[in-house]
């Protein structure tokens, strides 16, 4: 009820989506960072607990808890959307939704980048089976491909 449905049936909507090993490990760092794990919960843990414990619903504000840990395709399921991007393909797909709207080609400035390892560093066939089973629907819905064993480190 907070769009109306003219509003609705007449805008752009896009939406931009993650590959859902570095999205864990960027959720991982954003909470952490933002005090909003234990300092010395680890990464493994930190999935652990997601499995153990789950997150909240997707609400107005998403500030409670682990809400933000939901799979993507919770953030977009009931809106009929014209383009879902991949941060990935992040300066090609954002010049589409440049294109769709009418607008000449914008620079994005890369910002809120954190200092962390490569995706690949928190990583083991553990964690790997874990944000896997979180995130089955994200990487259907969106088309990613999950790692082979053998590309991540034993625990």
């Amino acid at each position: 009820g907070y769009v109306s449905a003219r509003f609705d049936r007449s805008s752009y909507k896009f939406a931009f989506v993650r590959n859902p090993y570095d999205r864990a490990v960027s959720l991982f760092s954003y909470l952490k960072n933002r005090g909003k794990l234990p300092e010395a919960q680890s990464f493994i843990d930190f999935l652990r607990r997601l499995i153990d414990e789950g997150f909240e619903p997707i609400g107005l504000y998403n500030v409670q808890g682990l809400s933000q840990c939901n799979p993507q395709v919770r953030w977009i399921e009931n809106i009929d959307m014209d383009f879902v991007g991949k941060v990935e393909n992040l300066e090609h797909d954002f010049s589409i939704v440049c294109r769709a709207l009418g607008m000449g080609r914008v620079d994005l400035p890369r910002l809120n980048e954190s200092a962390r390892g490569s995706c690949e560093s928190y990583l083991c066939v553990e964690s790997r089976q874990i944000i896997e089973h979180l995130y089955r629907e994200d990487f259907e819905a969106f088309g990613y491909e999950r790692l082979e064993e053998s590309n991540v480190k034993s625990a």
